[in-house]
């Protein structure tokens, strides 16, 4: 629950549990037709000019050695249990935009399935100031790379600075696949997900404990309530 004892999204997600819905979907699945959430439809309608500059950043220093197959298998299963991350909306003219979620192959070179979404930037030969500057340049760069409509909303850039230097991991989510309040459970599953490959073991894999299409429904469902109404005034000056 958030502060004033207002429902919050971990108590919706209580009760979608509690609904028994449909036997889980294995990872990667494509979901088609998914309704858009609230949320999102107001930030599609709101948001203006570049959608692809519509998005959530953050930038990680990782500890030198990471081992580039393994942490590109650390992403793939991490996108294939989070069906957001690969979800791409329609424009539909003079109707209400809708979306779905790409299916992601599960078996195979993770290169392959993950394509532009993970990326990995060669930097062990730069000076220490010259890392930094280049960083920071694709960083930038990477403010412009998404673009929803084309189904690209989540990048994955890992700086390699060689086997003695730290590393970088650039992530960026596009604002319709994600909320600040789901950045630690996404970046938890990474780690969570990396350190079990290296450790050799190959069972783990993040999932959803709702799926996206149940979630997406129950929160439609759920703005309808009398409940939500009464409430709408409140979250909307929060």
């Amino acid at each position: 629950r958030t502060d004033g004892g207002r429902p919050g999204l971990v108590c919706l997600a209580e009760r979608g549990a509690r609904r028994g819905g449909a036997e889980a979907a294995p990872p990667g699945t494509a979901h088609d037709p998914v309704v858009l959430t609230p949320s999102q439809e107001q930030a599609w309608e709101e948001q203006t000019g570049e959608r692809g500059q519509w998005n959530q950043a953050m930038l990680f220093t990782t500890r030198p050695g990471i081992d580039a197959d393994l942490f590109a298998e650390a992403v793939r299963r991490l996108v294939a249990g989070h069906a957001s991350l690969r979800l791409a909306v329609e424009e539909r003219p003079a109707r209400r935009p809708r979306q779905r979620t790409a299916a992601l192959a599960t078996g195979g070179p993770p290169a392959d399935a993950l394509g532009p979404v993970l990326d990995t930037v060669e930097i062990s030969e730069l000076s220490d100031a010259d890392l930094s500057a280049a960083v920071t340049l694709r960083c930038e760069l990477e403010q412009r790379s998404l673009d929803p409509r084309a189904g690209r909303v989540a990048r994955f850039v890992r700086f390699d600075a060689g086997p003695s230097r730290p590393g970088r991991l650039l992530v960026v989510f596009h604002q319709l696949a994600i909320d600040m309040l789901s950045w630690s459970v996404v970046l938890a599953d990474l780690e969570e997900t990396y350190t079990a490959l290296e450790a050799g073991r190959d069972d783990v894999w993040p999932a959803e404990g709702t799926s996206y299409p149940e979630w997406a429904e129950a929160l439609v469902a759920h703005a309808r309530t009398p409940e939500a109404e009464a409430e709408a005034e409140w979250w909307t000056q929060v």
